[in-house]
């Protein structure tokens, strides 16, 4: 990779790690300070609808209780309980056709309405199970339910019906009217009074409960029921209270009840009860619809949650829960169940408040704060406002997608500027600084005769490595300029060698050690083989004079030369032993002359006897020509011992040709080390 690559990838690195590091800081700040800032609106926001929820549960409080002491409640509970107990009496009706009636109107106009399939409602039962067993409560709930015109859900349109005029039906009249004005005006679900036996004496909406039996009667496991008979032992003042839980005659809808007892002349004379408004709560956590006012966006809600985990409020998302009973009912309230980690904070944990940022009963991750709500000091609920963390941090995110592009905006600007820097403060320099050093590695490698200075005007760090290199090149030029000339003596002494000059040595001197080492070698070398070389002349000088007992000293020689001298030495050993042989044989030859000479002379001193001893004559001869024979082999002997020494004079020959190869060789390996050292100097150099 080019440097100018390098530096180009190295800046965009470091520039983009830097934009990431301000994009991190930036955005990781901005999304604390939108977590808190969110936590924080989120928590007024809790505090907001605890505060409203409270006031609003006091207010039924200071209503029910200032309705239940109000003369007019009195009155009119004393007029309900004595009308109703008189309906039989005064309007006669046929107590057998009412139950029919009833009971077909239970079967078309509720029971196949209502959502048995709410969790922990009561079952569906036997029809019969649902017709009082007082004919006065059979009576009332024929006149005011089952008899009258208006659908379920409106009865409490009906304030009289001139077909059954009773003392019921005048109170009825004189009350009604006000309790339902009263209800529409507090946005109450129902008012119901209830005598101490247990009796619904009255109820404004007139569902299937009203004059049903509260100790004994279809619904007296009820959330009313209940709070009915908590009612029946507190004071004056005080108030009971019933959470919410399925309430089959509203269709097993959640319903929630309060009640305190009707005192009359210090004596308690019944209970009045409110159900709980369910619109109500809903409109307050539900912020009536205008969540983004609030500021809890697209994804923002405020719940309340019971003790059983069950929201006590519509959920904003009501539509999305994919549960058949919410769908059925349209109603999240006292069916849907929320165990999450704020929940169980407060339900499991005992953690009166909290915040923090959880995947909330959607399995979204949110930001969550999380607090109590006492109610009458008898139930705890938790009160939970949670927003979307993608919703709640969109700035942040929005921030970050700022940030980057215009950190990539700034990164391309910065990016040509420093392309533009590098290519006229970095690389042209440096260009022009590697055309130098290629011209320099050119003169190295004997590629050029000239070596061209680097520009070293710059003011940069560039311009003074420039001024370094130039002062080198000149060192390096005069160097190399030396050693030229010491390996141009080096090779003229060994052409002198090769010729058989061993008498020349390099003079010059040279700062270069390794060439120094190379002359020192060499003329050592030559030295060497040269007092070698005199050491076999003068041997051979000495058997030139018939010397042949001096040797060729081997001592410090081997390889060819010590093969030479020990060659030379083997000859003088031949030769020597090739005169001792002829000095042996020329005795023999010797005596057998004098043997002869002596036989001569006895051949011409007794010549007379030769004729008459011929035999003994031809004997002599015989034995004469054998000695000749004797001679003629000892000659040729000595004439093997010629030829040896004739080949030994060969053998010293082929040595001394040998020695020649070897100086030739070495001739070869000092070109090697020439070659070496112009390896070995630029290494060096680089």
């Amino acid at each position: 990779m080019l440097i100018k690559t390098k530096l180009l990838v190295v800046s965009l690195l470091s520039l983009l790690f830097l934009c990431g590091i301000i994009t991190t800081i930036a955005v990781k700040d901005a999304t604390d300070s939108l977590i808190t800032a969110e936590m924080n609106k989120l928590t007024a926001l809790k505090s907001s609808k605890k505060g409203e929820v409270v006031n609003y549960f006091n207010s039924l409080k200071g209503l029910l209780v200032s309705l239940a002491n109000h003369k007019g409640t009195q009155e009119s509970f004393l007029a309900f309980e004595n009308g109703f107990y008189k309906l039989q009496s005064e309007l006669q009706l046929n107590i057998s056709k009412i139950k029919i009636e009833l009971k077909r109107d239970f079967e078309s106009n509720f029971l196949n309405d209502v959502n048995y399939n709410v969790p922990n409602s009561t079952k569906k039962r036997n029809i019969s199970d649902y017709i009082p067993k007082n004919e006065n409560a059979l009576v009332a709930q024929y006149i005011f339910i089952t008899d009258n015109s208006s659908p379920l859900g409106e009865k409490n349109n009906m304030t009289y019906n001139n077909k059954y005029t009773s003392s019921y039906m005048s109170a009825h009249k004189k009350y009604h009217k006000s309790y339902d004005e009263f209800l529409t005006s507090f946005d109450l679900y129902d008012i119901f009074m209830v005598d101490l036996k247990g009796n619904l004496i009255y109820t404004d909406f007139k569902e299937k409960d009203f004059a049903t039996n509260l100790k004994d009667g279809v619904y007296s496991n009820t959330g009313i029921a209940r709070v009915y008979k908590k009612a029946l032992n507190i004071k004056v003042g005080e108030l009971a209270f019933a959470d919410f839980s399925p309430y089959e005659p509203s269709y097993n809808s959640a319903a929630s009840f309060i009640a305190t007892p009707i005192y009359i002349n210090d004596i308690k004379k019944g209970v009045l009860i409110f159900q709980m408004p369910v619109d109500r709560i809903n409109s307050i956590m539900s912020l009536d619809g205008k969540y983004q006012e609030a500021g809890l966006g697209e994804s923002g809600e405020t719940y309340l949650i019971g003790q059983d985990y069950k929201m006590r409020n519509n959920s904003r998302f009501t539509k999305d829960i994919k549960n058949k009973v919410v769908q059925e009912l349209g109603s999240t309230i006292g069916v849907w169940e929320v165990k999450t980690k704020s929940t169980k904070a407060v339900i499991s944990a005992n953690k009166n408040k909290g915040s923090w940022i959880i995947d909330d009963y959607r399995g979204i991750s949110v930001l969550s704060v999380y607090d109590t709500v006492s109610l009458y000091d008898q139930v705890t609920w938790v009160i939970i406002a949670e927003i979307d963390e993608d919703e709640a941090l969109q700035p942040a995110i929005d921030l970050r997608n700022d940030v980057i592009i215009s950190s990539f905006v700034v990164l391309i600007v910065i990016l040509f500027i420093f392309i533009f820097f590098i290519n006229n403060v970095v690389i042209k320099p440096l260009s022009f600084f590697q055309e130098g050093l290629v011209e320099f590695f050119k003169y190295l490698n004997k590629e050029s005769d000239e070596i061209p200075h680097l520009d070293d005007k710059s003011p940069s760090e560039i311009g003074e490595m420039a001024k370094v290199i130039n002062k080198n090149i000149l060192i390096t030029k005069n160097n190399l300029e030396e050693d030229k000339k010491i390996i141009d003596e080096v090779v003229k002494v060994l052409g002198e060698f090769e010729q058989g000059d061993l008498s020349q040595r390099v003079t010059l001197t040279t700062n270069n050690p390794a060439l120094s080492q190379l002359t020192s070698l060499l003329n050592q070398m030559g030295q060497k083989i040269e007092n070698n070389i005199n050491n076999v002349l003068a041997v051979l000088e000495e058997y030139s004079n018939y010397n042949y007992l001096r040797k060729v000293d081997t001592s410090g020689i081997k390889d060819h030369l010590l093969k030479l001298a020990n060659g030379i030495n083997y000859l003088d050993s031949a030769i020597t032993q090739m005169l001792v042989e002829n000095k042996e044989t020329g005795l023999l030859l010797k005596n057998k002359s004098d043997g002869l000479l002596d036989s001569v002379e006895s051949l011409n001193t007794s010549s007379n006897e030769s004729a008459a001893s011929l035999e003994e004559t031809a004997a002599a001869l015989e034995e004469i020509t054998s000695t000749i024979v004797s001679n003629s082999s000892k000659i040729s002997e000595m004439n093997h011992f010629a030829n040896e020494v004739i080949l030994s004079a060969s053998l010293g020959e082929e040595e001394t040709n040998k020695t020649m190869r070897a100086m030739d060789d070495i001739n070869k390996q000092v070109a090697a080390i020439n070659e070496s050292i112009v390896v070995i100097d630029q290494i060096v150099f680089q």
